[in-house]
């Protein structure tokens, strides 16, 4: 489209502009050139229909990724948007062309039937203020060397090898069953481990995987402008069966070299595997993935299947910014939650809130109860509140450093 004698393009980045695409995406920043090229070509999900631009006369002044995932939320799979990489060149910033991107890869989530869209915010406030709303909250933990200095006769621990991969997928998808993650193939597997070399797994008498933990390093700086940091580890993700499991890898994590121990997670989870026992010398909360509701209707299709039953029909309203989405749940013969499809149907109750209030809830951030209290979500007979309690309980979502876009 041409304004004011200005051609201005939103489409997919031509295979040919992939170069001049990164360009963008370096000088915005900062990053060298030659060896940011080798990390992007190398990338084996590299497709060129994922590299969203804005052309400003044949010109490529703002970018971003736009990633097709499946999610997990509850045990379900439900299809998720990821953005990374929003850059607009400095002489073209504050003219409302990343806007107009961001608002362009929507439209595209909406063409690839994909629910919700999520995004690592590098300016929260930034973000909040366009429209978008934390999911998922985790916290960091400097633990003290002395209080996980534990040994079994029963856990072994050793490094990650490939064969363990199928047994980690299974048990992470078995302990975050009421989390929010993304769904990981053998490939993306193979890149998580291959970034963390000092990866853990613990193995129990019979040679079963019962837990695990991704551990990064953390080069600390000198103390110039910020506070010196020393040198540490730390562990990104950690599942276990039991506290047992927990406890003796992260006593293995003793390497020389590494003056601190830094962990992180969902505080509810790491209650849970009697990691809060460690007194920490410090707990900072770390910044939150941010989301977008695409598809209210869509989404809670996915998540039918683990909703409890309901005894009457509830009529559910999402009110976006510039449309509304209606649809009613019921039962089917055989007493299952389904979708009812029936404009003529008389439906008493009714349950009502705006894309954060849906977003929050069907992401597990709130339960429907919180919501409610917070007016994010209203209710018009006390079976209405009572049955969104019910379906909507809070899930403690976080997404796991390894799967930041």
């Amino acid at each position: 489209m041409a304004e004011n004698g200005i051609d201005i393009q939103l489409r997919c980045a031509e295979p040919e502009e992939l170069e001049d695409f990164l360009h963008v995406m370096c000088r915005v920043f900062d990053l060298p050139f030659e060896i940011a090229k080798i990390v992007f070509f190398s990338d084996p999900f590299l497709n060129n229909e994922n590299n969203l631009v804005l052309m400003l006369n044949s010109q490529i002044v703002s970018c971003l990724t736009l990633l097709s995932l499946e999610a997990m939320i509850g045990g379900n799979e439900v299809r998720m948007g990821g953005i990374a990489g929003l850059a607009t060149l400095p002489e073209h910033q504050r003219k409302g062309y990343a806007a107009r991107l961001m608002n362009y890869a929507f439209e595209v989530c909406k063409e690839r039937d994909l629910q919700f869209v999520v995004l690592d915010p590098s300016d929260i406030n930034y973000y909040r203020k366009r429209g978008w709303f934390e999911i998922s909250r985790s916290v960091c933990y400097e633990l003290r060397h002395e209080e996980h200095d534990y040994v079994s006769d029963e856990i072994a621990v050793r490094s990650v090898i490939h064969d363990d991969l199928v047994e980690m997928d299974f048990l992470r998808f078995h302990q975050m069953k009421h989390s929010l993650g993304r769904v990981r193939g053998e490939i993306n597997w193979m890149q998580i481990v291959k970034k963390r070399p000092k990866s853990k797994v613990a193995i129990n008498e019979t040679g079963e995987v019962v837990g695990y933990m991704l551990v990064e390093e953390d080069l600390g700086h000198v103390g110039l402008s910020k506070p010196e940091v020393p040198p540490g580890l730390v562990v990104v993700e950690l599942y276990a069966e039991h506290t047992e499991a927990a406890n003796a890898l992260l006593s293995a994590i003793h390497e020389p070299g590494f003056d601190k121990i830094d962990i992180m997670g969902e505080e509810n989870e790491l209650a849970t595997l009697g990691v809060r026992a460690y007194p920490p010398k410090i707990r900072t909360a770390i910044a939150p993935s941010m989301g977008r509701l695409i598809s209210f209707q869509g989404m809670l299709n996915s998540l039918l299947s683990i909703l409890p039953e309901i005894t009457d029909p509830v009529k559910m309203e999402c009110r976006f910014e510039k449309v509304i989405e209606v649809i009613t749940l019921g039962r089917d013969c055989d007493g299952r939650l389904i979708m009812i499809d029936d404009s003529s149907l008389n439906c008493y109750h009714h349950i009502a809130g705006n894309e954060e209030g849906w977003l929050k809830v069907l992401t597990g951030y709130l339960s429907a109860e919180e919501a409610l209290t917070m007016n994010l979500l209203s209710a018009n007979s006390d079976y209405a509140r009572e049955t969104a309690i019910s379906l909507f309980p809070a899930r403690h979502p976080h997404m796991s450093e390894a799967d930041r876009f």
